[in-house]
């Protein structure tokens, strides 16, 4: 009933006469001319019943109202509003809302209306923002009309740094968010992350990010959300979270993001790890060792460590305390890699075809999954969707490809891309939408890359040169390099490139057909 708590106060003031009353409309303060009593009461109980649902008796009060006095535009406006709300297509909603508009061409609720209840389009809808510039409630009401101009986004960023508000950073977000524009959809989101009421939606807007293949953003709105007052219950967005801290070297961030929302202190070391900061990883696992000397994951991400560190003997000490133990998947998948790494084939696969490993989008941890699968052999269904996807890629499996319909985004468009990219509508429309949202992203580009040479008969200068820059990507991408070779294979004049190509395969080659590429 916030509209009638501003309406009551009001009320009282106008005992006396005076040249002017304030009224309140769709919670919006509205100078108007001095009213009798009798219909200012009316009225009021027209916007009550109104308020109320009670839409015929709101109805009847308005046209009293009217009737007493047919010169205000407000009036008539509140009549067409309740009329409207009843029947959307009540011709006398109309006939009331010309009324308004004859009395007061420039009247910003009456303009606003005739967009939703009448036949105003786009220029009702600017001049109903230019009547009330500032008005917060009537811009978000009007930034869906307005989503095909020139203007709405600069109109609404405005208004979003003049009035700093909750409904006013959600219009950003949304139209941000319907027109592909992460820049000014995150922006806007990291603003309202901090409110409960938005977490639930945030949460999957941050998935969505990740799963397209937008690291960045994706990591800093789940930090913004686990640092709100919402409850983040989402473990991947939580996760993001943590990858957003450790990313920055913000080791105290990422210990308190990882409470906040119960992850364990041995999973934050493994990410470290996994992000390359081998000192953070040993900190963190041994002050789990600390408390619990019996921790198989901690030990598991210490030996892992160790393997980084160059000290193989730590993790040949490690194999016999960790057989029997149920770590986490993260820890499992460190010391895995130690393992392959230091020849123990066996032992790694043991441990990585765990049923525990089933990551999801975790988009940290599955290309760690693809390798280890590469390199030790795991069963297929061992592994999410999105990880079956990169390892079919690695291994120029086409028919596995075929069988293979789901995961997020990026891996929908790899797996088209490679089946069939002359043909596939949805797969060239994935492109578009992913190069603009994730156009670093190594996975993205590589399939982009296969679209434009599937569709040239001859590499095109634009095609070689997408394919040198995948070849620049750090760390080295097996995917990406084995894109770049495809295209630069078959250009005669790329040939110093191609041989720089197949030495940078030759660097990170595990499958049969990876070592093929590279010789």
């Amino acid at each position: 009933m916030r509209r009638l708590s501003l309406l009551i106060p009001l009320l009282v003031a106008c005992g006396g006469a005076g040249p002017s009353v304030t009224r309140v409309v769709d919670g919006r303060p509205v100078e108007g001319r001095f009213v009798p009593p009798v219909a200012y009461e009316l009225f009021l109980r027209g916007a009550v019943a109104e308020e109320t649902g009670q839409l015929d008796l709101a109805i009847q009060a308005f046209e009293q109202t009217a009737r007493l006095d047919p010169d205000d535009a407000l009036v008539w406006t509140r009549v067409a509003q309740a009329r409207c709300r009843k029947d959307p297509h009540d011709a006398d909603a109309r006939l009331a809302l010309d009324r308004a508009l004859t009395i007061a061409p420039d009247f910003g609720p009456a303009l606003a209306l005739t967009t939703t209840c009448g036949e105003g389009g786009a220029d009702a809808a600017r001049r109903a923002i230019h009547a009330e510039p500032a008005d917060v409630p009537l811009a978000v009401s009007m930034q869906r009309r307005l989503a095909s101009d020139d203007d709405a986004r600069q109109r609404l960023t405005a208004l979003a740094l003049a009035h700093p508000t909750a409904s006013a950073w959600a219009a950003l977000y949304e139209w941000g968010d319907a027109h592909s524009d992460d820049v000014l959809s995150s922006w806007a989101a990291s603003r309202l992350a901090r409110s409960p009421a938005w977490t639930t939606k945030l949460s999957e807007h941050a998935k969505a990010l990740a799963g397209d293949g937008a690291l960045v953003p994706a990591r800093a709105l789940s930090g913004a959300l686990v640092d709100g007052e919402g409850r983040v219950t989402d473990p991947l967005v939580a996760r993001l979270a943590i990858d957003d801290a450790l990313s920055r070297a913000d080791r105290a961030a990422a210990t308190r993001r990882a409470s906040k929302c119960q992850v364990s202190l041995t999973d934050v070391a493994a990410r470290a790890l996994v992000l390359g900061d081998v000192v953070s990883a040993i900190d963190l696992a041994t002050l789990v060792v600390g408390a619990d000397p019996d921790d198989v994951s901690a030990r598991m991400v210490l030996a892992a460590a160790g393997e980084r560190a160059q000290d193989l003997a730590v993790v040949k000490r490690a194999l016999v305390s960790v057989k029997s133990a149920q770590p986490e998947a993260s820890a499992t998948l460190v010391f895995a890699r130690a393992l392959a790494r230091t020849g123990a084939e066996d032992e790694a696969r043991a441990f990585a075809a765990a049923p525990k490993l089933l990551l999801g989008t975790d988009a940290l941890l599955v290309p760690l999954a693809v390798d280890l699968a590469a390199r030790v052999g795991i069963d297929a269904p061992a592994l999410p969707e999105e990880a079956r996807i990169e390892l079919a890629l690695r291994n120029d499996d086409r028919a596995t490809l075929q069988s293979l319909t789901g995961g997020d985004r990026r891996h929908r468009l790899a797996a088209g891309a490679w089946l069939s990219p002359k043909n596939a509508t949805e797969v060239k429309a994935l492109a578009l939408a992913l190069g603009q949202r994730a156009p670093d992203d190594p996975l993205v580009r590589a399939s982009i890359l296969h679209l434009l040479a599937a569709s040239e008969p001859s590499a095109s200068p634009p095609t070689i040169a997408i394919a040198l820059e995948l070849l620049r990507l750090g760390p080295i991408d097996p995917i990406a390099v084995a894109s770049s070779l495809d295209v630069l294979g078959s250009t005669p004049s790329a040939a110093r490139d191609f041989t720089r190509a197949k030495a940078r395969m030759a660097l990170v080659a595990v499958t049969p057909h990876e070592h093929h590429l590279a010789q």
